[in-house]
């Protein structure tokens, strides 16, 4: 899964538990989260420079509500937002840097579009027919597709990687099954992977198309499931 994805999608959901009762000190993501794994230090630059936990007693102010969008941390505020977007910046020291910006924008209510039910139903029709592609022609992606399933119904769903990039308390068990589902599903990126595969030509364009739609399916699983808060708890 993409490091700087993860991250959004952790001080997303742990920035809405706790500010939905801001007692004691913000979450210290930076130092016990997975997706902080390999960063130095985290700033939100704008005017002047605030680290995550800073940060989130800044957002604690107003209390705004915090999503997913793309891969921004983004305050939603009645009807305007503030995109917060990192740039990553490799330390030299086994470690990175990651800042945060933020741009300011106006509306708002594309974030009421994302329904859980609904990405499940997409995540599973994406999974099975690449499932049926890939046992098919032998591709060996099949047991990742097949850990993505079975988290859509587990009473315990566990994700791949960054499990923890939701907090233990504050979302809905069908959306637990959706972030899980949507990790396991990550087969995107680097060499090797799915978008890398050069199949035989008389197959190539369906192994393209269903990538495609299982990497639409599983963004839209991401927004759907993070952005669940407050509605299911």
């Amino acid at each position: 899964m993409k490091g700087s994805l993860a991250q959004v999608i952790a001080i997303v959901a742990h920035g809405n538990w706790w500010l939905a009762n801001p007692s004691g000190k913000p979450p210290d993501l930076l130092h016990t989260n997975s997706t902080f794994q390999y960063v130095e230090d985290v700033i939100f630059a704008d005017g002047r420079d605030m680290n995550l936990m800073e940060w989130f007693e800044h957002c604690k102010s107003d209390t705004p509500t915090l999503r997913l969008w793309g891969e921004t941390v983004t305050e939603l505020r009645d009807r305007s937002l503030v995109a917060w977007s990192p740039t990553w910046t490799w330390s030299g020291h086994s470690s990175w840097g990651v800042v945060y910006r933020a741009t300011r924008k106006s509306g708002g209510d594309a974030f009421s579009k994302w329904d859980v039910a609904e990405a499940s139903g997409q995540l599973r029709a994406a999974l099975l027919a690449i499932r049926a592609f890939s046992q098919r022609e032998a591709i060996n992606w099949v047991d990742w597709f097949e850990r993505a399933l079975e988290a859509l119904d587990a009473s315990e769903p566990h994700a791949r990687f960054h499990d923890d990039a939701l907090p233990a308390r504050g979302y809905s068990i069908e959306a637990r099954r959706l972030y899980a589902a949507a990790v396991n599903s990550y087969v995107f990126g680097g060499m090797g992977t799915w978008n890398d595969m050069v199949l035989p030509v008389e197959v190539d364009d369906q192994h393209q198309r269903l990538g495609r739609d299982l990497y639409a399916a599983m963004m839209f699983a991401f927004h759907a499931s993070v952005n669940s808060w407050p509605q299911d708890r």
